[in-house]
This record gives C-alpha cells, structure tokens and sequence, in this order.
C-alpha cells in the first residue's frame, strides 16, 4: 500500500513539472495551509481503508446470510422429500410422521428418506393406513352389501382419520 502511495506521488510530481504553471493558481500547499503532500495521501488512504474494511464486513455479512438461506433451503427440501415419502407410504396423521422422519433422518450418519420412513412404519404401524389384503377366502360380492351412506361415512372417516367420523362411523354400522 505503501509502494503504490510512493508510485502515485512520484507521477504527481512529474505532472507537475512538466504543466507549466499557471500565474495565478496556487500550488497545493497553499491550499490547504499547513498540509503537505504527504499528509493529503496519507488521509485518503486511511479513508481507502476504512472503506474497505466496511465492505469486508458487508460482504462477510452477506456470505453468513447466503449460508442460512442455504440451510433453509436444504431443510425445506429434505421436508419436501418426507412428505412425499409418506404420502407414498400412506401415512394417516403426516405432521407426526413428518416430525418423527425428520428426527430420524437427523440421527443418520447416511440421511436416507426411505429407510426412515421403512423403520417409523415398522415401530408405529398406527401411523399407516393398512393396505387391505386383496386375497381373502370370501369374494366382495358374498359379503353384505353396505347403504351408500354408511360406505361414504366409513370412507370419509378411513381418509380423515379424525375420530369422530370413525365414531359416526361405527354408530351407524350397529344402527343407533
């Protein structure tokens, strides 16, 4: 910094000898009594300074703000996956399941979305609809056949999940 602040003065100085001077301009001393050539430089490059370091701060904040938008970036993405698992693993009350992948995707060394939701499906199968089982000894056409009420009832309270449907569900089915 120094070097260029020499470099610099050298070249103001030529220019100065080679310009003829003006009869009446006044030389640069003058204009500001008591500061010489050195002293001018020598407070624009503290100010240089003070500048840069303001924008090595902005810039250090602007880096520390990029960081963070990237991590909720990566963790609306990871969310976004374990949804998207669940669902395909028909999970019956998503915001638990949600959590309890999530805290299990945490606790890997290897985070794999798939494998969580494979071992939250094994540890709470309460969590999961239940796929029926498409081979049963009695065909769909012996059974009784349900109103279209009480089959849109029980449908309603199979998707919700919400209880009071599966009550409303079963008060009808044993017709009080």
């Amino acid at each position: 910094m120094q070097d260029e602040l020499t470099d610099q003065s050298v070249a103001v100085a030529q220019r100065q000898d080679e310009t003829p001077a003006k009869p009446d301009a006044q030389p640069e001393s003058e204009a500001q009594p008591g500061r010489g050539d050195g002293e001018q430089w020598q407070d624009r490059a503290q100010r240089a300074e003070r500048s840069l370091a303001e924008l090595a701060d902005r810039l250090a904040e602007s880096e520390a703000s990029l960081e963070q938008a990237r991590h909720a970036i990566d963790a609306v993405e990871q969310r976004r996956r374990i949804e998207r698992t669940l669902e395909e693993a028909h999970a019956l009350d998503l915001e638990t399941a949600t959590i309890l992948t999530a805290a299990a995707v945490e606790g890997m060394d290897e985070p794999d979305v798939a494998i969580a939701v494979r071992d939250l499906q094994r540890r709470k199968p309460f969590l999961f609809r239940t796929r029926p089982n498409r081979a049963s000894v009695m065909s769909a056409a012996d059974g009784p056949r349900e109103d279209s009420v009480l089959g849109e009832v029980a449908e309603t309270a199979r998707r919700t999940g919400d209880r009071r449907e599966l009550l409303r569900y079963l008060r009808m089915k044993r017709g009080g």
